[in-house]
């Protein structure tokens, strides 16, 4: 049974995808500039109310993952939510909105470089997984 999320090999497909794909999409939409939306408003408490519980949500799952990959890849998914969040609720002028893209760019990049080296490597190791017997003689090593 896979301990962590991206142990389960489809699932791991499907993030190194969809990393991908966020990383190519959001260095390409590097220098559009997002207004975002008035705090005051009701649509700004929604996006303050609903990016707090996200990033609650994905930092719950980075901290109480047992596996590595899921505590990096889902740390940095929690951050580039964080990122998300700062650009449609506060007012940034244009350096710190390039700022905060690239920021986001890369993060969401190493979120793919880190799901694509658990893929190559495999989370399973079969040393890890070899059971141990116990000798049959008393002479006997243990395998």
């Amino acid at each position: 049974m896979p301990r962590g999320l991206l142990e389960n090999r489809t699932l791991l497909i499907l993030a190194v995808l969809f990393f991908a794909v966020e990383s190519v999409w959001s260095w390409l939409s590097i220098r559009r500039v997002q207004l975002p939306e008035n705090p005051a408003s009701i649509f700004g408490l929604v996006n303050i109310f609903f990016y707090t519980i996200l990033v609650f949500a994905i930092a719950s799952i980075a901290y109480r993952a047992r596996f590595w990959g899921d505590r990096v890849v889902f740390g940095i998914f929690a951050g580039v939510t964080v990122l998300i969040a700062i650009k449609a609720t506060v007012p940034l002028t244009r350096p710190s909105m390039l700022a905060v893209n690239v920021a986001k760019s890369s993060m969401w990049i190493i979120a793919a470089l880190v799901s694509l080296s658990v893929l190559v490597r495999g989370s399973n190791t079969p040393l890890r997984n070899k059971p141990v017997t116990e000798p049959d003689e008393p002479g006997e090593a243990a395998d």
